[in-house]
């Protein structure tokens, strides 16, 4: 299975990163009894043919409103010249953005489970967690659950990691119930929405920009396998993770844009 999400990933990345919610060709209807083109049960009569330019249109997130004001969860702008975070943000300095790239031992550490506090406060009922949030602060309000901008993958990872330095109990509560979020959040056809459960309008398609789809498969596999992050999770829930990236990757093969009767690369 390895080789095969390398193959698919790369192209979900290559293929499918600036565009949202990826319309499906014929090919996919024909392949699946649920329709894969939206990523909505009643899609079917969404598909695109190959080859049509307005296409383009339909799979991009450009002049949205929405999307315009996006910006990556790369920690508070109120920072030290040093590039330190901020003194009074949980983390003792440490930026959101760089939350998950500190030595393993700072994960079992007082600075680690103060923002631990945080990152839960941000958990939605759902398991999930909203975007765009510097969550060494709560000064953001609370917001819908998502998959886009490295959202809920980013506070699963991190969360993780803390559970494997301290064995924190409320950390692996949360990563379990984030876990559970990834997988009721998937699509009979095995896609992602961007958002789960309250999405909007293109919110509701299935998500290959900035890798949403990409960061969820590579975490499902990671946690399925049992290695050693994450050997706290019941062999139960493991397979269901490795069930649920089979199915991503048949989903994404489906997806797979075929013109003159060739699938593209």
């Amino acid at each position: 299975m390895r080789a095969r999400l390398a193959i698919v990933l790369a192209l979900a990345v290559g293929g499918c990163s600036s565009g949202s919610g990826l319309r499906t060709p014929d090919a996919a209807a024909d392949a699946a009894d649920a329709p894969v083109a939206m990523g909505r049960p009643d899609a079917a009569a969404d598909v695109v043919e190959a080859g049509n330019p307005d296409a383009a249109a339909d799979v991009r997130e450009a002049g949205n409103p929405d999307t315009a004001a996006d910006v990556r969860e790369a920690g508070s702008p109120d920072t030290s010249a040093d590039g330190g975070g901020r003194q009074d943000a949980a983390g003792g300095g440490v930026l959101w953005a760089n939350v998950n790239k500190q030595g393993a031992s700072w994960y079992g550490s007082a600075a680690a489970l103060d923002l631990v506090a945080n990152v839960l406060y941000y958990q939605n009922a759902d398991g999930g967690w909203p975007k765009n949030i510097d969550m060494t602060t709560r000064a953001a309000p609370l917001d819908r659950s998502t998959i886009d901008n490295d959202a809920t993958t980013m506070q699963l990872v991190f969360l993780a990691k803390v559970v494997k330095a301290s064995g924190d109990t409320a950390s692996e509560q949360a990563f379990l119930r984030g876990v559970d979020y990834l997988l009721v959040a998937q699509y009979a056809n095995g896609g992602w929405p961007q958002f789960y459960p309250e999405a909007k309008g293109y919110q509701t398609h299935i998500t290959f920009n900035d890798s949403a789809t990409v960061h969820v498969l590579t975490l499902l596999r990671a946690i399925g396998a049992r290695g050693a992050a994450y050997s706290f999770v019941d062999e139960a829930r493991a397979a269901k993770c490795l069930a649920a990236v089979a199915k991503g990757i048949d989903c994404i093969l489906a997806c797979q844009i075929v013109q003159g009767g060739a699938k593209t690369g």
